[in-house]
């Protein structure tokens, strides 16, 4: 058995191993109750299990996967995720995460048909020649495996058989654009009617305005109000300035960390007062340095503690909403209409055009606040800086991939490294040496690595949405993949092999170049089935959350609420999902022709990541924000690059092999490709950025009675802000709702605009450590304001739920209407001779 095939029969045992021991075990676990908050969190986090036992003694059929009585059941997880349709799924789930199933499952729509043809035709017609034997014959340092021969590489040049792979190229491409117009044209459709049927989302009404220009006769808040009352007279609502509040919301944290810690000491007071009616109270030193001072209550300590600190958030509070120096220059503008939204988001506002720059607002959840305070120049620059470092991180981290190259080629590191020779000296060494290890080092170093740091730099970039940032970082490490992983691992391979003979005879590098291409597939399908099986079945497992889980549980959890913290119910990460996803479609299409014998491998991947993610995205994900499938255009596009790189690929093959009359056959294929990708692009591309109006229309029409009043407010305040809401702050309520008071001072003329109980329902009822609960699942700056479901339900509602730490009495917030002209604001509207000034009267018991 030749080295290759023997190393790709080691990496795949391995692999089948790793994988069905990753299920069992999975199958075993997923069933004891201490393990349902690690692979049921999404239902804790959902209010829908209030007790493990629910599940166990569950009567529902979607609950069937769980009790010790299926165990030996180790499908029932797999059938468990079917029972919904399409449409069910979108409407509980999302249309992002129904358009990443849909991703999969087109991967089996490709690649099924291409392996049978492969499998049929290619792989007969290539495994019938004799062109590696004759080569090896000239070339004896050149070696080659029976799973070599079943590529092209074993065509001989000027063979007739060629025209088979000819006609393969055409069939393959012809049938992946069918497939990608089908797709694109209904994952658009999808979109619009997903957009057109949420109901009073305020991300349909509201534009991001930023780079507001500067002024010193008005403050950042009368300078939007002013423009966009007199450019949007008919449909501008109101507005909401962006203010700096890092710090109030550094307190708000220290707030929760001390009543933690103050429930803690009272519920273990309370226990030794239960058995030993005369226990003293606890006691502790306020400072580490007071050894010799007498120690202090600890209760009326954590008492004084939270009191002084609630007294400063309340002032810090009242800073960021009085003082112009908290203010950015950007808000996010409330328009009574979809189609007044969609005008002015997709239109421009200024003649200059740094100026007034708009976009569609994204959901509050998927705000990324840090961004927000860069000025244009700032962010010209930052992005300029990333590009270069991303360029540098391609460069450096070709050195990694050439030491997993190395490990491929034992023979030559052997002759550097002659204290190796005794290690892998026994067959078995060297084929897991060379046949799985290569792909589970460079797995770490990719995707362990990489997508981390990628997103740290892409946040620096500016962008003021996660879901633009999992998108940016996904183009940065798709760069990566295909530069690194497959350029780099098919010439730098190559010149680890041959670089004695590129030195010698330069003039033979393209002719070995043409044979290393093809059997590089060995080492991609090691690579597809530790990245892609092996990773799934880890997916699902869950070993780090599990084991993250119970080490915190048993050491950092000493009352409910830390055990809601810990709860690992994380967002799907899409900067590796899509990636990973585009690379296997590059993979899968340039080697379709060249070695089928990798297509077998992608359909595995796909149809086993599509069981996967289904369950996680039923059972563990709670995604960080609903972007309505826009990250489709990005999976389109990488899919026509793989196309392109596919026919570059067989052009240059064919060239070699000395095909001069078949080559010209092949030129009209990247041609028809990029024409096919303009037309897309023309057709469908600009639904996913701009909200058809003829579509705004229809939703307005279809919610012409909602009471958008009450979604609109304070949706868009920064959430520092909303927590800290309190009944004995003196606030004026005009700031909170409508901007900032003019030049730094407290503005006490009141706010304009219309108000509602929108932001008050959402943090009414509302404690400090159950919005924590989802600050520890979403991260941002100040916990995102995680207050929505996957849906954009908000999921404030818990069975439970303390009261509130900083509650808010929506009565103590009357509407007050606008100026101006006619605004319909759901079913209210005003005539445009009406003007209502509130009077100081009006507000005296706000707070």
């Amino acid at each position: 058995m030749a080295k290759s095939e023997l190393d790709l029969l080691t990496s795949f045992w391995i692999n089948v191993v790793l994988t069905v021991s990753f299920l069992i075990s999975y199958v075993l676990l997923k069933n004891l109750p201490l393990n349902f908050r690690v692979y049921y969190p999404r239902r804790y986090l959902k209010g829908l299990v209030e007790r493990v036992d629910d599940l166990v003694n569950s009567e529902d059929k979607r609950h069937r996967g769980v009790g010790w009585r299926w165990c030996s059941n180790l499908f029932d997880w797999i059938l468990s995720t079917w029972r919904t349709t399409e449409m069910e799924f979108i409407e509980q789930y999302g249309l992002d995460s129904a358009v990443l199933l849909r991703t999969y499952l087109f991967g089996l729509k490709l690649f099924v048909p291409l392996m049978i043809w492969g499998s049929v035709v290619l792989i007969p017609v290539n495994t019938t020649d004799t062109e590696l034997q004759n080569f090896q014959s000239v070339e004896s340092n050149v070696t080659y495996s029976r799973v070599d021969t079943l590529s092209i590489a074993n065509v001989h040049d000027l063979s007739e058989r060629l025209w088979a792979h000819l006609l393969a190229s055409y069939l393959f491409t012809i049938w992946t654009i069918i497939l990608l117009y089908i797709e694109y044209s209904r994952i658009s459709k999808r979109r619009l009617q997903y957009i057109v049927s949420r109901k009073q989302r305020p991300e349909h009404f509201t534009v991001l305005v930023r780079h507001v220009p500067k002024d010193t006769s008005m403050s950042v808040g009368e300078k939007i109000r002013e423009f966009f009352q007199e450019n949007h007279p008919e449909h501008y609502h109101t507005h909401q300035v962006v203010f700096n509040a890092r710090k109030l919301h550094k307190l708000i944290k220290k707030v929760e960390k001390y009543e933690g810690e103050l429930e803690l000491i009272v519920k273990a007071y309370e226990a030794r007062k239960d058995a030993d009616p005369e226990a003293s109270r606890p006691t502790l030193k306020k400072h580490w340095y007071h050894i010799c001072m007498p120690k202090s209550d600890a209760i009326d300590f954590y008492k004084d503690k939270i009191a002084q600190l609630k007294k400063e958030v309340r002032s810090e509070r009242k800073n960021v909403l009085s003082h112009s120096d908290y203010v950015v220059k950007a808000g996010f503008v409330t328009f009574n209409s979809c189609w007044g939204a969609a005008v002015c988001a997709q239109s421009l506002q200024s003649g200059e055009c740094t100026k007034w720059m708009t976009e569609w607002a994204c959901e509050p959840r998927d705000v990324y606040w840090r961004s927000l305070p860069l000025n244009y120049m700032q962010l010209n620059a930052y992005r300029l800086i990333v590009n270069l470092l991303v360029v540098a991180l391609i460069i450096f981290f070709f050195i990694p991939v050439a030491f997993v190259q190395s490990l491929a080629n034992l023979d030559t590191l052997i002759k550097y490294f002659p204290f190796l020779k005794p290690i892998i000296r026994w067959s078995i060494v060297r084929s897991f040496f060379q046949g799985y290890l290569p792909g589970l080092l460079l797995r770490i170093i990719v995707v362990l690595i990489l997508p981390p740091l990628l997103r740290v730099l892409t946040k620096f970039e500016g962008h003021v949405s996660y879901s633009k940032i999992d998108k940016y970082a996904a183009l940065k490490y798709y760069i990566f993949m295909v530069v690194n992983v497959f350029f780099g691992n098919v010439f730098i391979g190559s010149l680890f092999e041959q670089l004695r003979q590129y030195i010698a005879a330069p003039t033979t590098i393209p002719k070995t170049f043409g044979f290393s291409v093809p059997m590089k597939a060995t080492f991609f399908m090691s690579y597809i089935m530790v990245d892609g099986w092996s990773a799934n079945a880890a997916e699902i497992l869950r070993l780090w959350p599990l084991f993250w889980y119970h080490v915190s549980d048993f050491f950092f959890v000493r009352t409910e609420k830390d055990r809601v913290k810990i709860l690992p119910a994380s967002p799907p990460d899409y900067t590796v999902i899509l990636t990973r996803l585009s690379l296997y479609f590059l993979l899968g299409l340039v080697y379709a022709v060249i070695s089928p014998l990798i297509l077998p491998f992608l359909v595995m991947f796909f149809a086993f990541g599509y069981l996967v993610y289904r369950n996680q995205i039923i059972n563990v994900y709670e995604p960080r924000y609903e972007c309505a499938a826009s990250f489709w255009p990005f999976i389109h596009r990488n899919i026509i690059i793989a196309l392109i790189i596919k026919h570059l690929t067989i052009i240059g093959l064919f060239s070699l092999k000395q095909a001069v009359a078949s080559t010209p056959f092949l030129l009209p294929l990247p041609v028809l490709t990029i024409v096919f990708h303009l037309h897309c692009r023309q057709k469908f591309l600009p639904a996913f950025k701009n909200f058809p109006l003829q579509e705004a229309i229809r939703k307005d029409n279809l919610e012409f009675n909602a009471d958008t009043v009450n979604m609109l407010e304070k949706s868009y305040l920064h959430p520092a802000i909303q927590l800290s809401s309190t009944e004995s702050d003196d606030d004026d309520p005009g700031t909170v709702r409508n901007g900032t008071p003019p030049r730094g001072g407290k503005d006490h003329r009141r706010s304009e605009a219309p108000s509602n109980n929108y932001g008050d329902s959402v943090t009414s009822g509302k404690s400090f450590w159950m919005n924590s609960r989802a600050t520890s699942i979403h991260s941002n700056e100040v916990g995102n304001g995680s207050i929505y479901g996957s849906n954009g339900i908000p999921n404030h509602v818990q069975v439970g739920d303390p009261p509130a730490l900083f509650p808010v009495d929506a009565s103590l917030c009357p509407p007050v209407q606008p100026r101006g002209r006619a605004h319909h604001l759901g079913s209210r509207s005003w005539p445009s001779s009406r003007r209502f000034e509130p009077s100081h009267a009006s507000f005296r018991n706000l707070p």
